[in-house]
């Protein structure tokens, strides 16, 4: 089995999304947000601000998506929360990935300059990694680091060497 390719070196940059084709009370509410683009965590912005329903039946503002499904701001109180879907169906959710989206944006940002967390060594201690990456994460946002929550699952996907450093196509080389 040929290996799969390597993703590339986490960059964080932000996108500019455009709330002028959600419906007018929120188009006014949210003409356009500032959301992470790319990084770490491996939510991409959609290429604009589009409405979805939760299964609870919440309207939610999405913002992007990640491998399970939507990431969403929840308009009722500022939380940026994510969905599961499963064939194109809302299954769960939402659930509070961060308390506000500044809050998301500043641990998205942090999370990806701080990598790697830890060297390529199969040996590297990737549990002291994820704790000390975590004492440096969560004070951006305690109330995000409920447990099962997005970066309760982040902080242990880094404690299992999921974000080893050779999983990602080296950096460029400075100019």
């Amino acid at each position: 089995m040929p290996d799969e390719p390597l993703s590339p070196w986490p960059r964080f940059t932000v996108a500019y999304l455009s709330g002028g084709d959600l419906p007018p009370d929120l188009a006014r509410q949210f003409p356009q947000l500032i959301v992470p683009s790319a990084g770490i965590t491996g939510i991409a912005a959609e290429d604009k601000l589009l409405l979805v329903t939760a299964v609870d039946g919440t309207e939610l503002v999405q913002l992007g998506h990640h491998l399970y499904g939507p990431v969403c701001l929840d308009p009722s109180n500022g939380q940026v929360v994510d969905l599961v879907t499963n064939r194109g169906e809302v299954v769960r959710g939402p659930l509070m990935v961060n308390s506000s989206l500044d809050q998301f944006v500043q641990t998205t940002r942090a999370a990806t300059e701080l990598f790697p967390y830890h060297d390529a060594d199969p040996d590297a201690d990737t549990e002291a990694a994820a704790d000390a990456l975590r004492a440096q994460l969560e004070p951006i946002d305690p109330a995000a680091w409920q447990v099962d929550g997005y970066w309760d699952t982040f902080y242990w996907d880094v404690a299992i060497g999921d974000y080893s450093p050779d999983q990602f196509e080296p950096p460029p080389p400075p100019l």
